[in-house]
């Protein structure tokens, strides 16, 4: 029986990770703002509501569920928030918001779980990317710039605990139908600035076309994270990555192609800025 943590556990692909860690027979600390409606009580199932921005609140959560559970197998960072606008248009306040949970919230439970997973000499880290966290789009820079964040944490991490048992797995996901796109979730920028009216405008206009089809199917994003994490993830010391929906395989597969080319392209200048070394 495996102890799973995930963050942003009350709704969209955080409930559904929770729902079917439970199915599967496994305990679950599910940590939101608000708890987990819809469930009602179950005895492998600690619900914590918390703030994840406040680190004193994260250290005594991850307390918590150590001594309900005993130990941690899998932490699931899945806990974020988008912001939609334009750079320019983004105020610092948005800027901040988004950064608080989609990379400060991750260092709060990754710096009060490690510790209890170093100790142990095992464990996984999950932390939930985005094709957005390896494409920028219009529209989506800040968000972007928030999970390009997370995956460099997320490899460098891999590079530091591959020697204590501690394995990490990159996701990233498509578009999933879940409520990201609704208010709760989604921020949008307040100033507009109509120079941007065919980029991030349009990116705007899209939204409210794009609530309620969007084509990743959230329950079975999770049951792949399930799937993957309990196989056993690679102990080479690299993070692992894990692309769910064709919308994520298709953008990524595109951007991997442009750096291919531009690689070929730079490659022959990469030695010419080289300091000369001196003969012995």
């Amino acid at each position: 029986m495996a102890v799973w943590l995930i963050t942003g556990a009350s709704r969209g692909l955080g409930k559904h990770l929770v729902l079917e860690a439970l199915a599967k027979g496994d305990q679950v600390v599910a940590i939101s703002r608000n708890g987990i409606t819809g469930i009602g009580e179950h005895p492998d199932l600690l619900d914590l509501k918390v703030d994840l921005t406040q680190a004193d609140a994260v250290n005594a959560a991850i307390g918590s569920a150590v001594q309900r559970f005993g130990r941690l197998d899998t932490v699931i960072n899945n806990a974020g928030r988008g912001l939609l606008g334009a750079i320019e248009e983004a105020s610092d306040a948005e800027v901040q918001a988004v950064f608080d949970l989609n990379f400060k919230a991750v260092l709060n439970v990754l710096r009060a779980t490690l510790p209890v997973l170093r100790a142990q000499r095992l464990g996984n880290v999950v932390n939930i990317s985005s094709l957005a966290g390896v494409s920028g789009a219009a529209s989506w820079g800040v968000y972007s710039a928030s999970k390009f964040a997370l995956e460099g944490l997320s490899e460098a991490l891999a590079k530091e605990t591959a020697a204590l048992g501690i394995k990490v797995l990159i996701v990233e996901p498509g578009i999933l139908r879940t409520d990201f796109l609704e208010d709760q979730s989604l921020l949008v920028s307040e100033t507009v600035i109509h120079d941007y009216d065919n980029s991030a405008g349009a990116a705007r206009r899209g939204v409210s076309d794009n609530r309620g089809n969007q084509p990743g199917d959230p329950r079975q994003a999770a049951l792949r994270i399930l799937e993957q994490v309990s196989a056993g993830l690679p102990e080479d010391g690299f993070a692992s990555r894990l692309i769910l929906g064709s919308d994520a395989g298709r953008v990524i597969g595109a951007k991997l192609a442009l750096l291919n080319r531009q690689i070929a392209e730079t490659t022959p200048l990469a030695g010419s800025i080289d300091l000369a070394v001196a003969s012995a």
